[in-house]
C-alpha cells in the first residue's frame, strides 16, 4: 500500500508539471505580445530597482531591470544562441549572478528551439553588463543562484540528471573565482528553489520538494536498506507535508522542516500531508523572513498566506494571496516591502507593505525596454 501511495504521489507531480506547462503554452499563444512570464525577482541593495527574468511571446526572453523611481526599463542582451535566466544582485549591488542556457534546434524532437537543460551554467557580470564570465563548466540543470554575503561564493540548486525522470536535485555552493562546486545536501529532491545564505554564509535556507533518497544510505545499499529509507521518507512526508522549507548547514544528515504550520480546524477535513511551506525570502541582515504557507481543504480550495516568520512559531499572516495567482514573493533588503509577481495574464508586479499587508505599489511594466545593454 505504501509503495502504491508513493507511486501515486510521484505520478501526480509529473501530471501537475505537464498541466502547468500546457497552461503556460496556451498563455503564450493567446498573449499577442504581452508578458507571459516573470520571475526570479531581486531587489537592488537600495531597494529602488527590481531585477528579473521576463518572458514575452513576441520578444526574446531574458533579464531586465526596472527602476521603481524613474520607471526606466533596461534589458540585458544575451549572446546569440543563449538564454539568460534567474538573475540576482550581489549584496553590494555591483554584480549579477544568473543562469545561462544554450538554445538548441528541434528540442525533444518537437521542431522547436529550446534550452539544453543539461548544459546550463552559472555566470556573473557587472551590473552595467560588462565582464560577463561563466564560472561553471559542468553538466546538469542549474537553478536559482544567489551570492553569499561576502560575494566569494554562490549557492544554487543543481539537478545532475535533468533529462531523466526522477529525483536528483540538491543544493550546491560554487566558488566565484575557481568555479569549484561543493555539494551541500545529499537528499535527491525532485525540486529545490530559493537557496540563500544567512548572514554567516554557512547556514542556508531553501525550499525542498519531495526528498527521495536519504544521505545515510550507503552507495552500495541493499534492497532492505533502500526499502527502509523509502518508508522513512514516506513517514516524513505524511508528517510534514509535500513541500517544505529547510534551514541547514553543509552535510547535515537529518532532514527536518524548519517551519511546521498548525493543522487546519478539523471541519476543513485536511490532513498534515496537505500542508506545505515554500518561497523563503530573507532581508539582507536576515532579521525579516517571509514565506508562503498553506494547504488544501476538503472542497479542494487552497488556503494560502504570505507570512512573516517568528521564532516562537506564531508566524504573522501578512496577507492572503493564492500561489495559484502569483509566481513568487521576495522581500526587500531592508525588510519593509515584498515584491510579488502575478502568474496569470496580465503579468504584473505588486508591492506589498510587510507591516500591514497593504498594497504599496502596482507595477505594469513597459511593453519595450527604454535601453538595451549589449553584454558582448
Amino acid at each position: 500500500m505504501k509503495k502504491i501511495s508513493i507511486m501515486l504521489i510521484v505520478l501526480f507531480c509529473f501530471i501537475s508539471v505537464a498541466v502547468c506547462a500546457t497552461i503556460m503554452d496556451q498563455g503564450k499563444n493567446d498573449s499577442k505580445g504581452k508578458d507571459v512570464g516573470l520571475g526570479s525577482i531581486s531587489f537592488s541593495p537600495d531597494g529602488k530597482k527590481l531585477l528579473f527574468y521576463r518572458e514575452k511571446s513576441n520578444q526574446p526572453n531574458g533579464i531586465q531591470s526596472y527602476n521603481m523611481v524613474t520607471g526606466e526599463l533596461i534589458a540585458y542582451q544575451s549572446p546569440v544562441g543563449e538564454e539568460w535566466d534567474d538573475p540576482q544582485y550581489s549584496f553590494d549591488g555591483k554584480h549579477i549572478v544568473f543562469v545561462t542556457a544554450p538554445l538548441i534546434e528541434n528540442i525533444n524532437k518537437t521542431g522547436l528551439k529550446g534550452r539544453d537543460w543539461d548544459r546550463t551554467q552559472i555566470a556573473v557580470m557587472d551590473t552595467d553588463g560588462k565582464n560577463v564570465r561563466k564560472i561553471t563548466n559542468t553538466p546538469g540543470d542549474k537553478r536559482d543562484p544567489s551570492f553569499s554575503h561576502s560575494g566569494k561564493e554562490i549557492i544554487c540548486a543543481i539537478n545532475r540528471k535533468p533529462n531523466i525522470r526522477g529525483s536528483s536535485t540538491d543544493v550546491y555552493e560554487v566558488n566565484v573565482e575557481t568555479g569549484q562546486e561543493t555539494r551541500l545536501t545529499q537528499f535527491y529532491f525532485i525540486g529545490v528553489s530559493n537557496p540563500h545564505y544567512f548572514r554567516d554564509d554557512k547556514t542556508f535556507i531553501f525550499d525542498g520538494f519531495y526528498p527521495a533518497y536519504l544521505s545515510e544510505i550507503p552507495p552500495n545499499h541493499t534492497k532492505i536498506e533502500f526499502i527502509k529509507a523509502i518508508e522513512k521518507i514516506y513517514k516524513l512526508r505524511s508528517k510534514y507535508g509535500n513541500e517544505a522549507i529547510y534551514v541547514m548547514k553543509k552535510d547535515e544528515k537529518e532532514l527536518k522542516p524548519y517551519i511546521v504550520m498548525p493543522d487546519y480546524p478539523e471541519k476543513h477535513g485536511t490532513s498534515p500531508g496537505d500542508k506545505y511551506s515554500k518561497w523563503p525570502s530573507l532581508s539582507a541582515d536576515g532579521s525579516v523572513f517571509i514565506f508562503m504557507a498553506g494547504g488544501s481543504k476538503s472542497d479542494d480550495s487552497i488556503e494560502e498566506h504570505l507570512y512573516q516568520y517568528s521564532s516562537n512559531g506564531n508566524h504573522r499572516s501578512i496577507t492572503r494571496i493564492s500561489s495559484r495567482e502569483i509566481g513568487e514573493a521576495v522581500v526587500s533588503p531592508d525588510g519593509k516591502i515584498i515584491a510579488v509577481s502575478t502568474f496569470f495574464l496580465p503579468v504584473q508586479i505588486v508591492i506589498y507593505n510587510v507591516k500591514d499587508g497593504t498594497i504599496y505599489k502596482e507595477i505594469t511594466l513597459p511593453e519595450l525596454p527604454s535601453s538595451i545593454i549589449n553584454t558582448q
